[in-house]
């Protein structure tokens, strides 16, 4: 029974991670729940937690706006933002009981998997509805023509931003796939759900997701020489792009690569002016609006914005954390780990995944995971 009970606290989060219509002060619960579980019946091993190059890393990261507001001697900005106390949590938790997430490593996984599910097939219910039932007649139902996530993003209850979901779906399918190829157990199911997530993919992502999904799973099925497979997948990514094609060439290029230059060119000014110690957090707007009239600056990067608002050293701490986690998944030869770690990584270059809560919650939740699966995993199978 205490088996089943810690189980289920393990599960609820990252099945609630990706829900609808389940506010972020909940997840925050959820998160807590999962920690509980996490350290019933279990010792935890203060020598790994002191001494794991994982978590000095994101530490320091976590201290980054402190640091920079001591350089600057500024004690009006955040010394810290307590979407950053994920960065502390989660490598201490998973790192110190590393004994109890390892022996739910899939569990986890596939909790997070059916919660990704269940916004899917709540999107398109949304569509049909929208389409069919509420709005019949007002508009004429296209796969073609980029309506569709306009439509989800604006008027789902509840929804998630389509980069956010997109990266969802992304190691979703990434998950089913390996699982299909290693364990080759319960091929009929699991193939039905990647049909679903990988169709809705095209409709409900973002470009990125569908580009990172393209790139991970053709690489992958190259280095198992799955000739076959690969083929019948490039053969369907090519039939999806074709589908999406007037949104990725007409509204989604012109309404994200263009405004995202324009918020690149604001960050190196600001980093110019403000080179060693940043403008400290919550500040990028205000310094914005003073070095180059715009009132609101959303870096959609988090290398510039990390220089922006915590100035080189907050950079540096980045670009370390970003070469450790590339150098250990590399080393573990985890397909999936490495998945992880390249959202992140070139998902960080277009998006601001770390500083807003979905992303810091589902990064953080699977780097933790993978990292201490692969440094500290002693049982010879999960």
């Amino acid at each position: 029974m205490k088996t089943i009970f810690r189980k289920l606290l393990l599960l609820i989060f990252p099945f609630t991670l990706s829900l609808p219509l389940i506010p972020l002060n909940i997840s925050s619960i959820a998160l807590g729940l999962f920690c509980l579980g996490a350290i019933i019946n279990e010792k935890p091993s203060v020598k790994r937690k002191v001494k794991d190059s994982f978590l000095v890393l994101f530490l320091l990261f976590f201290l980054s706006d402190t640091l920079s507001n001591l350089l600057r001697l500024d004690f009006n900005s955040h010394f810290f933002r307590e979407i950053k106390l994920s960065f502390l949590i989660f490598p201490i938790i998973f790192i110190a009981y590393s004994k109890t997430i390892i022996e739910n490593f899939k569990p986890i996984c596939y909790s997070f998997v059916f919660g990704v599910l269940v916004y899917v097939i709540y999107s398109w219910w949304f569509v049909y509805d929208f389409y069919y039932i509420t709005n019949r007649g007002y508009r004429l139902f296209s796969l073609t023509d980029g309506y569709i996530r306009y439509m989800l993003y604006n008027y789902l209850p509840g929804a998630i931003h389509h980069s956010y979901i997109g990266i969802y779906i992304v190691f979703s399918i990434s998950l089913i796939l390996h699982d299909i190829i290693t364990l080759k157990k319960r091929i009929i199911i699991k193939s039905l759900l990647l049909l679903i997530l990988f169709v809705s993919l095209f409709f409900i992502g973002s470009k990125f997701s569908i580009i990172m999904l393209i790139f991970f799973i053709f690489s992958y099925l190259l280095i198992l020489k799955k000739w076959i497979v690969n083929f019948i997948f490039i053969a369907s990514s090519l039939s999806g792009l074709y589908l999406i094609k007037m949104w990725i060439l007409g509204v989604g290029l012109n309404s994200s690569f263009y405004s995202r230059i324009e918020y690149y060119k604001c960050c190196i000014i600001i980093i110019k002016n403000n080179f060693i110690s940043g403008v400290g957090a919550g500040n990028l707007s205000k310094a914005s609006s003073l070095l180059c009239d715009n009132d609101i600056l959303i870096p959609h990067n988090i290398y510039l914005r990390s220089f922006a608002e915590n100035g080189i050293l907050g950079f540096l701490i980045l670009v370390a954390i970003s070469f450790y986690l590339i150098k250990h998944s590399l080393k573990s030869k985890d397909y999936l780990y490495l998945n992880i770690v390249l959202l992140l990584i070139l998902g960080g270059l277009i998006e601001d995944f770390i500083f807003l809560q979905r992303g810091v919650l589902f990064f953080m939740l699977f780097l933790s995971l993978f990292y201490v699966k692969n440094k500290y995993n002693t049982l010879q199978q999960i």
